[in-house]
């Protein structure tokens, strides 16, 4: 015995039994066309055109280009696509000129790294302070340029060609400073 309940076979009126219709054999196809033809006479029924969907759907493509055409003109230049390549440490060593307003200094170096950054070259970096703290045993001149090191900045690069060209366009050599280039390994 069946124990499943169908809520429609509780009702009364004209959808009373569709249980019956819905398991009965199903109609012949030349009685099926001809109930569609007189629904379709008597306007109760229309057939939708199959190229109705087809318009829709390329309406949908047109309108989602000229979206993304207007975005994208709207929105100026693309922005450049990240390097590929090796990560680099630039270490700003050595003492560069004093700077008359350190702020626009700093502004300087942020600027240059911005701009990096906009050409597709990630770009990280930190300023140091002056205190330094050496621990373990070292030659007093390595420890001496150690100690010289007053920030640095993290980029990707194509090769080490590339890395170095960065490191010279870097404001702290314009100051009399030095960058020191070195391939961060990966494992």
């Amino acid at each position: 015995m069946n124990n499943t309940h169908d809520p429609v076979d509780s009702l009364d009126g004209p959808i009373a039994g569709t249980n019956e219709l819905r398991n009965g054999p199903s109609p012949s196809h030349e009685l099926e066309a001809r109930v569609v033809e007189a629904l379709r006479r008597e306007r109760l029924i229309r057939q939708s055109p199959v190229w109705s969907r087809t318009m829709l759907l390329a309406a949908s493509i047109a309108l989602f280009a000229t979206g993304a055409a207007t975005g994208h003109l709207l929105r100026g230049t693309t922005p450049a696509q990240p390097v590929a390549g090796s990560r680099y440490l630039l270490l700003l060593t050595g003492t560069a000129q004093p700077a008359d307003d350190p702020a626009a200094r700093t502004a300087e170096y942020a600027a240059w790294a911005n701009q990096l950054s906009r050409q597709g070259t990630p770009v990280s970096g930190e300023e140091l302070t002056d205190q330094a703290e050496s621990v373990g045993v070292a030659p007093a001149e390595r420890l001496a340029a150690l100690a010289s090191v007053a920030g640095y900045f993290v980029v990707t690069a194509a090769n080490d060609a590339v890395a170095a060209e960065l490191a010279r366009d870097c404001p702290h050599v314009k100051y009399g400073g030095a960058v020191v280039v070195r391939r961060i390994e990966t494992r």
